[in-house]
C-alpha cells in the first residue's frame, strides 16, 4: 500500500498486485484487523493529506494532485467526508502550519 496509495485507492488494484482476489484480500484484512482494506487505504491517504496540509505550503489543490485526485473538488469531498472538515479548515486549525508559515524564509525585494 505504501508504494501505491498516491496512485490508487481501490482494493481490487491492491488484490491484483498481490496476486489474489478482492474477496480474499477483504476477508483476510477484516479477520486480521477488524476493518475492511478500503478503510486502511483511505486512512493512509488522509494521514498523508493531513501531514502535507499541516507541514507544507502546498495548496489544497496541489496536495490533492500529489495524492492522485483529479481535481480540487474531489479531494475536498474525500477529505471532508472522512474528517468532518474541509482541507482549508484543517489547515487553519493546524498550529504546525501557522508556525511553518511564520518561519518560512522571505525574499528580500531591496537590493
Amino acid at each position: 500500500m505504501e508504494e501505491d496509495f498516491t496512485r490508487t485507492r481501490t482494493v481490487s488494484d491492491y488484490a491484483r498486485r498481490l496476486g489474489t482476489s478482492r474477496w480474499l484480500l477483504d476477508t483476510a484484512v477484516k479477520q486480521a484487523t477488524g476493518l475492511p482494506p478500503k478503510e486502511h487505504v483511505d486512512a493512509r491517504v488522509i494521514h498523508e493529506a493531513k501531514h502535507l496540509l499541516a507541514h507544507s505550503t502546498l495548496t489544497a489543490t496541489a496536495v490533492g494532485t500529489r495524492l492522485g485526485f483529479p481535481d480540487r473538488a474531489t479531494f475536498g469531498r474525500f477529505f471532508r467526508n472522512r474528517t468532518g472538515v474541509t482541507p482549508a479548515a484543517f489547515r487553519a486549525a493546524s498550529p504546525t502550519y501557522e508556525a511553518a508559515t511564520r518561519c518560512a524564509p522571505t525574499v528580500s525585494r531591496s537590493g
